[in-house]
Protein backbone atom coordinates (compact mmCIF):
# COMPACT_ATOMS: atom_id res chain seq x y z
CA UNK A 1 0.00 0.00 0.00
CA UNK A 2 1.31 3.42 -0.56
CA UNK A 3 0.51 6.69 0.56
CA UNK A 4 0.41 9.23 -1.74
CA UNK A 5 -0.81 12.83 -0.75
CA UNK A 6 -1.08 16.13 1.79
CA UNK A 7 1.88 14.60 4.20
CA UNK A 8 1.82 10.89 4.28
CA UNK A 9 4.30 9.49 5.91
CA UNK A 10 6.07 6.17 4.13
CA UNK A 11 4.78 2.77 5.24
CA UNK A 12 5.41 -0.79 3.80
CA UNK A 13 2.24 -3.05 2.50
CA UNK A 14 2.41 -6.59 2.23
CA UNK A 15 3.42 -6.06 -1.80
CA UNK A 16 5.56 -3.76 -2.28
CA UNK A 17 7.96 -1.48 -0.04
CA UNK A 18 7.59 2.06 -0.93
CA UNK A 19 10.93 3.37 0.25
CA UNK A 20 12.76 2.01 -2.81
CA UNK A 21 15.14 3.89 -4.55
CA UNK A 22 17.10 1.92 -6.87
CA UNK A 23 19.13 3.51 -9.62
CA UNK A 24 17.57 2.63 -13.01
CA UNK A 25 17.05 3.37 -16.77
CA UNK A 26 14.28 5.08 -18.40
CA UNK A 27 12.39 8.40 -18.37
CA UNK A 28 10.45 10.15 -15.82
CA UNK A 29 7.33 11.43 -17.62
CA UNK A 30 6.01 14.47 -17.08
CA UNK A 31 3.83 15.24 -13.51
CA UNK A 32 4.67 13.05 -11.44
CA UNK A 33 3.41 9.65 -11.35
CA UNK A 34 3.75 7.09 -8.41
CA UNK A 35 6.74 4.26 -8.74
CA UNK A 36 7.44 2.06 -6.62
CA UNK A 37 11.40 1.93 -7.88
CA UNK A 38 12.49 3.96 -10.55
CA UNK A 39 12.26 1.10 -13.04
CA UNK A 40 8.82 -0.33 -12.23
CA UNK A 41 6.34 0.81 -14.40
CA UNK A 42 3.85 4.07 -12.61
CA UNK A 43 0.70 3.55 -10.95
CA UNK A 44 -2.28 3.07 -12.96
CA UNK A 45 -5.80 1.56 -13.19
CA UNK A 46 -5.93 -1.26 -16.30
CA UNK A 47 -8.44 -0.47 -19.13
CA UNK A 48 -10.45 -3.31 -18.03
CA UNK A 49 -10.70 -1.91 -14.89
CA UNK A 50 -12.66 0.71 -16.12
CA UNK A 51 -14.94 2.64 -15.41
CA UNK A 52 -13.89 2.47 -11.63
CA UNK A 53 -16.79 2.68 -9.30
CA UNK A 54 -16.42 5.00 -6.31
CA UNK A 55 -18.60 4.57 -3.85
CA UNK A 56 -20.20 6.70 -1.79
CA UNK A 57 -20.86 6.24 1.63
CA UNK A 58 -24.69 6.79 1.94
CA UNK A 59 -23.73 8.95 4.75
CA UNK A 60 -22.61 11.54 3.18
CA UNK A 61 -24.74 14.59 3.30
CA UNK A 62 -25.34 18.12 5.55
CA UNK A 63 -26.03 16.43 8.31
CA UNK A 64 -22.31 15.26 8.76
CA UNK A 65 -20.91 16.69 11.88
CA UNK A 66 -17.65 17.49 9.65
CA UNK A 67 -19.78 19.35 7.03
CA UNK A 68 -20.84 23.03 7.21
CA UNK A 69 -24.29 24.40 7.48
CA UNK A 70 -25.92 24.44 4.10
CA UNK A 71 -23.58 22.40 1.94
CA UNK A 72 -24.36 19.58 -0.18
CA UNK A 73 -20.78 17.69 -0.31
CA UNK A 74 -22.56 15.01 -2.53
CA UNK A 75 -22.79 17.05 -5.18
CA UNK A 76 -19.16 18.38 -4.84
CA UNK A 77 -17.70 14.84 -4.99
CA UNK A 78 -20.29 13.84 -7.84
CA UNK A 79 -18.38 17.43 -9.79
CA UNK A 80 -14.85 16.58 -8.52
CA UNK A 81 -15.82 12.81 -10.40
CA UNK A 82 -16.05 14.34 -13.99
CA UNK A 83 -13.05 16.14 -13.56
CA UNK A 84 -10.21 13.46 -14.42
CA UNK A 85 -12.69 11.95 -17.30
CA UNK A 86 -13.25 15.47 -19.05
CA UNK A 87 -9.58 15.76 -19.49
CA UNK A 88 -8.19 12.32 -20.05
CA UNK A 89 -9.51 8.83 -21.06
CA UNK A 90 -9.97 7.85 -17.89
CA UNK A 91 -13.32 6.85 -16.90
CA UNK A 92 -15.17 7.25 -13.33
CA UNK A 93 -18.69 5.68 -12.37
CA UNK A 94 -20.18 6.52 -9.37
CA UNK A 95 -22.37 4.56 -6.75
CA UNK A 96 -23.18 4.34 -3.05
CA UNK A 97 -22.33 2.15 -0.11
CA UNK A 98 -23.02 1.80 3.48
CA UNK A 99 -19.15 0.81 4.22
CA UNK A 100 -18.51 3.63 6.62
CA UNK A 101 -14.04 2.85 6.77
CA UNK A 102 -10.88 3.19 4.72
CA UNK A 103 -9.81 -0.47 3.96
CA UNK A 104 -8.54 -3.27 1.48
CA UNK A 105 -11.97 -4.47 1.23
CA UNK A 106 -12.34 -4.37 -2.67
CA UNK A 107 -15.08 -1.75 -2.43
CA UNK A 108 -13.58 2.61 -3.92
CA UNK A 109 -14.68 4.26 -1.35
CA UNK A 110 -15.29 7.93 -0.49
CA UNK A 111 -16.22 8.47 2.93
CA UNK A 112 -16.41 11.26 5.53
CA UNK A 113 -17.26 9.22 8.35
CA UNK A 114 -15.88 9.34 12.05
CA UNK A 115 -14.90 5.78 12.43
CA UNK A 116 -11.34 4.56 14.73
CA UNK A 117 -10.50 3.17 11.25
CA UNK A 118 -10.51 6.40 9.46
CA UNK A 119 -9.30 8.55 12.82
CA UNK A 120 -6.14 5.98 12.95
CA UNK A 121 -5.40 6.69 8.97
CA UNK A 122 -5.24 10.62 9.34
CA UNK A 123 -3.16 10.20 12.60
CA UNK A 124 -0.55 7.64 11.06
CA UNK A 125 -0.45 10.46 8.21
CA UNK A 126 0.13 13.83 10.18
CA UNK A 127 -3.21 14.18 12.48
CA UNK A 128 -5.24 17.39 11.84
CA UNK A 129 -2.90 18.46 9.41
CA UNK A 130 -3.75 16.17 6.63
CA UNK A 131 -7.50 17.28 5.24
CA UNK A 132 -7.72 14.43 2.80
CA UNK A 133 -6.53 10.91 2.47
CA UNK A 134 -6.33 8.74 -0.09
CA UNK A 135 -5.45 4.40 0.34
CA UNK A 136 -4.44 2.72 -2.78
CA UNK A 137 -3.77 -0.95 -3.19
CA UNK A 138 -1.96 -2.20 -6.44
CA UNK A 139 -0.20 -5.23 -7.55
CA UNK A 140 3.66 -5.90 -8.04
CA UNK A 141 3.16 -4.62 -11.64
CA UNK A 142 1.52 -1.25 -10.78
CA UNK A 143 -2.04 -2.05 -11.45
CA UNK A 144 -4.30 -0.14 -9.01
CA UNK A 145 -6.92 -2.42 -7.50
CA UNK A 146 -8.48 -0.30 -4.93
CA UNK A 147 -8.30 3.03 -3.75
CA UNK A 148 -9.99 4.50 -0.63
CA UNK A 149 -10.59 8.40 -0.21
CA UNK A 150 -11.15 9.66 3.31
CA UNK A 151 -12.12 13.16 4.56
CA UNK A 152 -10.72 13.97 7.98
CA UNK A 153 -13.56 13.47 10.67
CA UNK A 154 -12.04 15.68 12.70
CA UNK A 155 -12.23 19.11 10.36
CA UNK A 156 -15.21 20.83 8.35
CA UNK A 157 -15.78 20.80 4.85
CA UNK A 158 -18.12 23.09 3.37
CA UNK A 159 -19.03 23.48 -0.66
CA UNK A 160 -20.49 27.17 0.20
CA UNK A 161 -17.42 29.08 0.36
CA UNK A 162 -15.43 30.42 -3.07
CA UNK A 163 -11.84 32.01 -1.90
CA UNK A 164 -9.21 30.62 0.17
CA UNK A 165 -9.06 33.65 2.22
CA UNK A 166 -12.92 33.03 3.48
CA UNK A 167 -12.24 29.16 3.97
CA UNK A 168 -9.29 30.10 6.34
CA UNK A 169 -11.29 32.87 8.16
CA UNK A 170 -14.14 29.97 8.48
CA UNK A 171 -11.38 26.93 9.19
CA UNK A 172 -13.11 24.87 6.67
CA UNK A 173 -11.63 23.27 3.89
CA UNK A 174 -13.65 22.87 0.36
CA UNK A 175 -15.17 19.50 -0.42
CA UNK A 176 -14.80 20.06 -4.39
CA UNK A 177 -11.25 21.10 -4.16
CA UNK A 178 -10.13 18.17 -2.09
CA UNK A 179 -11.90 15.62 -3.79
CA UNK A 180 -10.70 16.40 -7.44
CA UNK A 181 -7.19 16.27 -5.32
CA UNK A 182 -7.61 13.23 -4.07
CA UNK A 183 -9.26 11.48 -7.31
CA UNK A 184 -6.11 12.80 -9.02
CA UNK A 185 -4.02 10.21 -6.59
CA UNK A 186 -6.91 7.58 -6.96
CA UNK A 187 -5.84 7.64 -10.87
CA UNK A 188 -2.10 7.43 -9.95
CA UNK A 189 -0.76 10.83 -9.69
CA UNK A 190 1.65 12.04 -7.07
CA UNK A 191 1.99 15.45 -5.86
CA UNK A 192 3.11 18.03 -7.93
CA UNK A 193 5.84 20.73 -7.95
CA UNK A 194 3.51 23.63 -10.18
CA UNK A 195 1.57 25.57 -7.30
CA UNK A 196 -1.03 26.34 -9.96
CA UNK A 197 -1.73 22.14 -10.38
CA UNK A 198 -4.79 20.31 -8.55
CA UNK A 199 -1.67 18.17 -7.17
CA UNK A 200 -0.21 20.93 -5.33
CA UNK A 201 0.28 19.45 -2.15
CA UNK A 202 -1.50 22.57 -0.21
CA UNK A 203 -5.42 22.74 -0.20
CA UNK A 204 -6.30 25.81 -1.84
CA UNK A 205 -10.37 26.33 -3.66
CA UNK A 206 -8.34 26.50 -7.21
CA UNK A 207 -7.85 22.67 -7.55
CA UNK A 208 -11.73 22.69 -8.14
CA UNK A 209 -10.48 23.19 -12.11
CA UNK A 210 -7.83 21.62 -13.29
CA UNK A 211 -4.38 23.12 -14.54
CA UNK A 212 -2.43 21.99 -17.35
CA UNK A 213 0.18 19.97 -15.34
CA UNK A 214 -2.61 17.58 -14.31
CA UNK A 215 -4.06 17.22 -18.07
CA UNK A 216 -0.46 16.25 -18.72
CA UNK A 217 -0.28 13.61 -16.15
CA UNK A 218 -3.26 12.30 -16.44
CA UNK A 219 -2.71 11.90 -20.27
CA UNK A 220 0.39 10.27 -20.15
CA UNK A 221 -1.13 7.64 -17.78
CA UNK A 222 -4.71 7.65 -19.80
CA UNK A 223 -4.05 8.87 -23.56
CA UNK A 224 -6.82 10.89 -24.89
CA UNK A 225 -6.49 10.77 -29.24
CA UNK A 226 -4.57 13.58 -30.74
CA UNK A 227 -1.16 14.64 -32.01
CA UNK A 228 1.67 15.22 -29.69
CA UNK A 229 5.21 15.28 -28.98
CA UNK A 230 7.49 15.19 -26.05
CA UNK A 231 10.73 16.80 -24.43
CA UNK A 232 13.17 14.24 -23.24
CA UNK A 233 17.34 14.57 -22.08
CA UNK A 234 19.04 14.30 -18.75
CA UNK A 235 20.12 16.52 -16.29
CA UNK A 236 23.30 15.95 -14.78
CA UNK A 237 25.20 18.07 -11.83
CA UNK A 238 29.08 18.49 -12.02
CA UNK A 239 29.03 15.43 -14.77
CA UNK A 240 26.37 12.99 -11.93
CA UNK A 241 23.17 12.21 -11.91
CA UNK A 242 20.38 14.68 -10.78
CA UNK A 243 17.91 12.69 -8.85
CA UNK A 244 14.72 14.87 -8.62
CA UNK A 245 15.40 18.02 -10.52
CA UNK A 246 12.09 19.35 -11.57
CA UNK A 247 12.15 20.31 -15.57
CA UNK A 248 9.21 22.42 -16.65
CA UNK A 249 7.62 23.68 -19.61
CA UNK A 250 6.40 26.73 -20.84
CA UNK A 251 4.72 28.09 -24.35
CA UNK A 252 5.06 31.52 -25.34
CA UNK A 253 2.39 33.06 -23.02
CA UNK A 254 4.41 31.81 -20.31
CA UNK A 255 2.21 29.78 -19.23
CA UNK A 256 2.96 26.10 -16.72
CA UNK A 257 2.38 23.81 -19.22
CA UNK A 258 3.65 20.18 -17.82
CA UNK A 259 6.90 19.54 -15.95
CA UNK A 260 8.74 16.76 -15.11
CA UNK A 261 10.91 15.42 -12.33
CA UNK A 262 14.37 13.64 -13.17
CA UNK A 263 14.48 9.96 -11.94
CA UNK A 264 17.77 8.60 -10.06
CA UNK A 265 19.45 8.19 -13.44
CA UNK A 266 19.10 12.00 -13.95
CA UNK A 267 16.63 11.20 -17.16
CA UNK A 268 13.22 13.03 -17.76
CA UNK A 269 10.76 13.18 -19.77
CA UNK A 270 7.75 15.67 -20.30
CA UNK A 271 4.79 13.49 -22.39
CA UNK A 272 1.91 14.92 -24.06
CA UNK A 273 2.91 18.36 -25.32
CA UNK A 274 0.93 19.87 -28.01
CA UNK A 275 3.39 20.87 -31.09
CA UNK A 276 4.55 24.45 -30.59
CA UNK A 277 7.52 25.99 -29.33
CA UNK A 278 8.13 25.68 -25.31
CA UNK A 279 10.89 27.75 -22.87
CA UNK A 280 11.98 25.14 -20.91
CA UNK A 281 14.11 25.28 -17.13
CA UNK A 282 15.24 23.13 -14.60
CA UNK A 283 14.94 24.26 -11.18
CA UNK A 284 15.74 22.33 -7.66
CA UNK A 285 13.21 21.15 -5.58
CA UNK A 286 14.48 23.25 -2.72
CA UNK A 287 11.13 24.76 -1.83
CA UNK A 288 8.40 25.42 -1.32
CA UNK A 289 7.99 21.71 -2.68
CA UNK A 290 10.35 19.18 -1.34
CA UNK A 291 10.45 15.72 -0.43
CA UNK A 292 12.66 16.03 3.20
CA UNK A 293 10.46 17.18 5.97
CA UNK A 294 9.24 20.80 6.72
CA UNK A 295 10.80 24.00 6.88
CA UNK A 296 8.60 26.46 7.88
CA UNK A 297 8.57 29.87 5.39
CA UNK A 298 10.90 27.91 3.13
CA UNK A 299 9.92 24.24 2.18
CA UNK A 300 6.79 22.07 2.30
CA UNK A 301 7.82 17.97 2.48
CA UNK A 302 5.17 17.12 0.23
CA UNK A 303 6.29 14.28 -2.08
CA UNK A 304 5.92 11.78 1.35
CA UNK A 305 3.41 8.86 1.06
CA UNK A 306 4.98 6.59 -1.45
CA UNK A 307 6.90 5.93 -4.82
CA UNK A 308 10.75 6.80 -5.63
CA UNK A 309 10.82 10.45 -4.41
CA UNK A 310 9.08 9.99 -0.56
CA UNK A 311 11.66 10.96 1.71
CA UNK A 312 14.82 10.68 -0.83
CA UNK A 313 17.40 12.99 -0.80
CA UNK A 314 16.98 15.04 -4.02
CA UNK A 315 19.99 16.63 -5.81
CA UNK A 316 18.94 20.67 -4.94
CA UNK A 317 22.64 22.38 -4.91
CA UNK A 318 22.57 23.81 -8.57
CA UNK A 319 20.76 26.81 -10.35
CA UNK A 320 18.19 27.12 -12.51
CA UNK A 321 18.79 27.01 -15.87
CA UNK A 322 16.37 27.84 -19.20
CA UNK A 323 16.61 26.92 -22.51
CA UNK A 324 14.15 29.26 -24.69
CA UNK A 325 12.16 28.19 -28.04
CA UNK A 326 12.69 24.80 -28.29
CA UNK A 327 10.23 23.37 -30.91
CA UNK A 328 8.26 20.34 -30.15
CA UNK A 329 6.14 18.23 -32.83
CA UNK A 330 3.97 15.53 -33.03
CA UNK A 331 5.24 12.26 -33.00
CA UNK A 332 8.79 13.22 -32.41
CA UNK A 333 11.36 13.92 -29.13
CA UNK A 334 12.51 17.12 -28.36
CA UNK A 335 16.13 16.01 -27.25
CA UNK A 336 16.93 18.83 -24.04
CA UNK A 337 19.84 17.75 -21.95
CA UNK A 338 21.18 19.71 -18.83
CA UNK A 339 24.72 20.13 -17.85
CA UNK A 340 24.94 22.07 -14.51
CA UNK A 341 27.75 23.24 -12.00
CA UNK A 342 27.09 22.83 -8.42
CA UNK A 343 25.86 25.83 -6.25
CA UNK A 344 22.39 27.18 -5.92
CA UNK A 345 21.72 30.97 -5.50
CA UNK A 346 20.68 32.64 -2.50
CA UNK A 347 17.91 33.64 -3.01
CA UNK A 348 15.16 31.57 -2.75
CA UNK A 349 11.26 32.40 -2.82
CA UNK A 350 9.01 30.32 -0.82
CA UNK A 351 5.38 32.07 0.30
CA UNK A 352 3.23 34.62 -2.04
CA UNK A 353 0.08 36.70 -1.41
CA UNK A 354 -1.42 39.75 -1.13
CA UNK A 355 -1.55 42.85 0.69
CA UNK A 356 -4.82 45.33 1.48
CA UNK A 357 -4.50 48.70 2.94
CA UNK A 358 -6.83 49.66 5.84
CA UNK A 359 -8.13 52.98 6.61
CA UNK A 360 -5.45 53.60 8.91
CA UNK A 361 -2.73 53.32 6.39
CA UNK A 362 -1.40 49.70 7.75
CA UNK A 363 -0.42 47.39 4.71
CA UNK A 364 -2.19 43.84 5.92
CA UNK A 365 -0.60 40.84 3.90
CA UNK A 366 -1.78 37.20 3.69
CA UNK A 367 1.24 34.87 2.44
CA UNK A 368 1.21 31.27 1.77
CA UNK A 369 2.58 28.20 0.08
CA UNK A 370 -0.21 27.97 -2.39
CA UNK A 371 -1.08 30.05 -6.04
CA UNK A 372 -2.55 33.46 -5.72
CA UNK A 373 -5.78 33.50 -8.03
CA UNK A 374 -6.01 36.46 -10.88
CA UNK A 375 -8.76 37.35 -13.56
CA UNK A 376 -7.80 38.80 -16.64
CA UNK A 377 -7.54 42.77 -15.60
CA UNK A 378 -7.47 42.67 -12.21
CA UNK A 379 -4.96 44.84 -10.28
CA UNK A 380 -3.80 44.02 -6.63
CA UNK A 381 -0.57 44.18 -4.06
CA UNK A 382 1.31 40.87 -4.48
CA UNK A 383 3.71 40.18 -1.82
CA UNK A 384 6.09 37.48 -2.40
CA UNK A 385 8.40 36.40 0.65
CA UNK A 386 11.81 33.95 1.23
CA UNK A 387 14.82 33.35 1.82
CA UNK A 388 17.23 36.95 0.93
CA UNK A 389 14.61 38.46 -0.85
CA UNK A 390 15.97 41.45 0.16
CA UNK A 391 18.36 41.35 -2.70
CA UNK A 392 16.12 41.39 -4.97
CA UNK A 393 14.83 44.92 -7.23
CA UNK A 394 11.47 45.88 -9.04
CA UNK A 395 13.89 45.29 -12.24
CA UNK A 396 14.54 41.47 -11.03
CA UNK A 397 11.11 40.37 -11.18
CA UNK A 398 9.69 39.05 -14.46
CA UNK A 399 5.83 37.99 -14.07
CA UNK A 400 6.13 36.75 -18.13
CA UNK A 401 4.60 38.80 -20.73
CA UNK A 402 0.76 38.64 -19.70
CA UNK A 403 1.32 40.51 -15.78
CA UNK A 404 3.05 43.91 -15.46
CA UNK A 405 4.34 45.23 -12.50
CA UNK A 406 4.65 48.92 -11.24
CA UNK A 407 7.81 49.47 -10.03
CA UNK A 408 7.14 52.58 -8.12
CA UNK A 409 5.09 50.68 -6.29
CA UNK A 410 7.88 48.11 -5.26
CA UNK A 411 9.39 48.18 -1.82
CA UNK A 412 11.08 45.51 0.86
CA UNK A 413 9.57 44.72 3.73
CA UNK A 414 10.38 42.14 6.93
CA UNK A 415 8.14 39.41 7.73
CA UNK A 416 8.94 37.49 11.22
CA UNK A 417 9.35 33.26 10.94
CA UNK A 418 9.47 31.85 14.18
CA UNK A 419 10.95 34.76 15.38
CA UNK A 420 13.55 34.79 12.50
CA UNK A 421 13.43 37.74 10.05
CA UNK A 422 11.94 36.89 6.73
CA UNK A 423 12.09 39.66 3.65
CA UNK A 424 9.72 39.77 1.28
CA UNK A 425 8.94 42.37 -1.27
CA UNK A 426 5.34 44.00 -2.25
CA UNK A 427 4.43 45.49 -5.46
CA UNK A 428 1.54 46.82 -7.76
CA UNK A 429 0.82 44.18 -10.63
CA UNK A 430 -1.62 44.28 -13.52
CA UNK A 431 -2.93 41.27 -15.34
CA UNK A 432 -3.72 42.15 -19.07
CA UNK A 433 -7.42 41.76 -20.13
CA UNK A 434 -6.07 39.24 -22.70
CA UNK A 435 -4.04 37.22 -20.44
CA UNK A 436 -3.83 33.22 -21.04
CA UNK A 437 -5.12 31.24 -18.33
CA UNK A 438 -3.08 28.81 -16.22
CA UNK A 439 0.04 29.12 -14.28
CA UNK A 440 2.29 31.78 -14.26
CA UNK A 441 5.75 31.99 -12.82
CA UNK A 442 7.32 34.25 -10.69
CA UNK A 443 10.55 34.37 -11.91
CA UNK A 444 13.29 36.36 -10.13
CA UNK A 445 17.04 37.31 -11.19
CA UNK A 446 19.70 37.54 -8.48
CA UNK A 447 23.31 38.27 -10.18
CA UNK A 448 23.25 36.20 -13.04
CA UNK A 449 20.99 33.70 -12.01
CA UNK A 450 17.38 33.54 -12.33
CA UNK A 451 15.10 31.55 -9.68
CA UNK A 452 11.44 30.49 -10.32
CA UNK A 453 8.22 29.86 -7.73
CA UNK A 454 6.23 27.91 -10.86
CA UNK A 455 2.78 28.52 -11.09
CA UNK A 456 2.27 30.58 -8.28
CA UNK A 457 -0.43 33.21 -10.17
CA UNK A 458 -3.17 30.92 -11.70
CA UNK A 459 -4.89 33.26 -14.41
CA UNK A 460 -8.39 31.75 -14.01
CA UNK A 461 -11.09 30.65 -16.89
CA UNK A 462 -13.82 28.57 -17.03
CA UNK A 463 -14.12 25.22 -16.02
CA UNK A 464 -13.91 22.30 -18.13
CA UNK A 465 -17.04 20.40 -19.09
CA UNK A 466 -18.05 18.06 -15.99
CA UNK A 467 -19.90 15.01 -17.28
CA UNK A 468 -22.05 13.27 -14.66
CA UNK A 469 -20.86 9.99 -14.26
CA UNK A 470 -22.69 6.44 -14.44
CA UNK A 471 -23.20 3.85 -12.28
CA UNK A 472 -21.84 0.34 -13.17
CA UNK A 473 -20.77 -2.50 -11.68
CA UNK A 474 -17.55 -2.17 -8.83
CA UNK A 475 -13.89 -3.53 -10.56
CA UNK A 476 -11.01 -5.01 -8.91
CA UNK A 477 -8.71 -3.55 -6.49
CA UNK A 478 -4.77 -1.89 -5.72
CA UNK A 479 -3.25 0.86 -3.33
CA UNK A 480 -2.05 4.52 -2.37
CA UNK A 481 -2.29 6.34 -0.02
CA UNK A 482 -2.74 10.80 0.33
CA UNK A 483 -2.75 13.06 2.67
CA UNK A 484 -2.86 17.03 2.50
CA UNK A 485 -1.26 19.90 4.89
CA UNK A 486 -2.15 23.68 4.71
CA UNK A 487 0.02 26.18 6.18
CA UNK A 488 -0.83 30.07 6.16
CA UNK A 489 0.57 32.76 7.51
CA UNK A 490 -1.24 36.81 8.08
CA UNK A 491 1.16 39.22 9.07
CA UNK A 492 0.84 42.98 9.44
CA UNK A 493 3.32 45.53 8.07
CA UNK A 494 3.66 49.15 8.52
CA UNK A 495 2.93 51.59 10.43
CA UNK A 496 1.25 50.64 13.98
CA UNK A 497 -2.11 51.67 14.74
CA UNK A 498 -1.64 52.12 18.50
CA UNK A 499 -0.98 55.34 20.11
CA UNK A 500 -0.10 55.55 23.82
CA UNK A 501 1.11 52.00 25.40
CA UNK A 502 2.68 49.27 23.61
CA UNK A 503 -0.52 46.47 23.17
CA UNK A 504 0.73 43.15 24.27
CA UNK A 505 3.90 44.18 26.02
CA UNK A 506 3.25 41.81 28.89
CA UNK A 507 6.82 41.84 30.54
CA UNK A 508 7.02 45.39 29.83
CA UNK A 509 10.45 44.94 27.96
CA UNK A 510 9.78 47.66 25.43
CA UNK A 511 8.60 44.84 22.45
CA UNK A 512 6.25 42.22 22.14
CA UNK A 513 7.83 38.46 21.60
CA UNK A 514 6.26 35.52 20.05
CA UNK A 515 5.25 33.70 23.09
CA UNK A 516 3.77 37.15 24.61
CA UNK A 517 1.23 36.80 20.76
CA UNK A 518 0.22 33.71 21.75
CA UNK A 519 -0.27 34.11 25.15
CA UNK A 520 -2.95 37.17 23.94
CA UNK A 521 -4.51 34.41 21.18
CA UNK A 522 -4.81 32.26 24.26
CA UNK A 523 -6.52 34.94 25.91
CA UNK A 524 -8.99 35.66 22.95
CA UNK A 525 -10.13 31.91 22.79
CA UNK A 526 -10.94 31.67 26.45
CA UNK A 527 -7.74 29.17 27.37
CA UNK A 528 -5.95 31.59 29.48
CA UNK A 529 -7.34 34.48 31.60
CA UNK A 530 -6.74 38.42 31.04
CA UNK A 531 -4.75 38.31 33.63
CA UNK A 532 -2.12 36.71 32.25
CA UNK A 533 -1.81 39.75 30.28
CA UNK A 534 -3.70 43.10 30.85
CA UNK A 535 -2.02 44.99 28.50
CA UNK A 536 -3.85 43.23 25.60
CA UNK A 537 -7.03 44.59 26.62
CA UNK A 538 -6.84 48.42 25.61
CA UNK A 539 -10.34 49.41 25.71
CA UNK A 540 -10.54 47.34 29.15
CA UNK A 541 -13.70 44.92 27.50
CA UNK A 542 -12.05 42.28 29.80
CA UNK A 543 -11.45 40.18 26.62
CA UNK A 544 -9.66 40.53 24.08
CA UNK A 545 -10.45 41.27 20.38
CA UNK A 546 -9.42 40.66 17.10
CA UNK A 547 -8.75 43.97 16.92
CA UNK A 548 -6.50 44.43 19.38
CA UNK A 549 -4.07 41.31 18.68
CA UNK A 550 -3.52 42.82 14.67
CA UNK A 551 -2.30 45.76 17.24
CA UNK A 552 -0.15 43.25 18.98
CA UNK A 553 1.40 42.33 16.06
CA UNK A 554 1.46 45.72 15.01
CA UNK A 555 3.57 46.49 17.93
CA UNK A 556 5.45 43.33 17.56
CA UNK A 557 6.84 43.91 13.73
CA UNK A 558 7.34 47.82 14.89
CA UNK A 559 9.13 46.88 18.16
CA UNK A 560 7.19 49.18 20.27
Amino acid sequence: MTRAGWFAPSTRRMLIALLATAAMAGDAQAYVLIRVTATSPPQHWPSAAQPVLMQLNDQIGPALPNVAAGSDPRAAVTRALGKWPAASAFRFAEGSTAVTSAGADGINLISFADTPANRQAFEMAGGNGVVGLTLSFFRAGGEITEADVIFNPALQFSTTVDTDTALRAASQFDVEAVATHELGHVIGLHHSGVESATMWSLTSVLQRQLDSDDIAGARVLYPNDGASGRIAGRVTVNGGSAFGAQVVAVDQRGVVVASALTLPDGTYAIEQLAPSTYDVYVEPLDGPHSSVPNVPCIRVGNLSGGGIYSGATLTTDFPTRFTDNLVVSAGATAALDFALPSGAPPVNPAEIGTATIESGGSLIASIASHPIAVMPGDSLILVVAGTNLDQVTAGDVDLGPDISLDAESFQIVTFSCNSAPLPAFLAGITVAQSAAGGGHSIVLRTGSERVVLTGALRVQTPELPTPTPSVTPTPTVTSTLTATPTRTATRTIGPSSTPGACVGDCDASGDVTVDELVRGVNIALGIAPLSDCPLFDTDHSDDVTVDELVRAVNAALSQC
